[in-house]
């Protein structure tokens, strides 16, 4: 986010969350800075998006794309 406040261009970046209950959640996140006339920034806007079954999938199957090509032909 310093580097799109700096370059006055809009970010985006993914994030895994350690929640305080031992949880982990990953989220993605984009958005933009709006700024005043002094082009100092007064507001950053934007989304966050909860990805984290997507990303466990993700996960999962490099896994198993591993396991098939290490294992051991029968």
């Amino acid at each position: 986010m310093d580097e799109a406040l700096r370059d006055r261009s809009p970010y985006e970046c993914s994030l895994r969350l350690l929640r305080p209950d031992g949880s982990v959640r990953f989220v993605y996140s984009r958005g933009r800075a709006s700024y005043d006339q002094d082009g100092k920034p007064v507001r950053m806007y934007g989304t966050v998006q909860d990805v984290t079954e997507r990303k466990v999938l993700e996960m999962e199957l490099r896994a198993a794309k591993e396991a098939a090509e290490t294992a051991k032909p029968v």
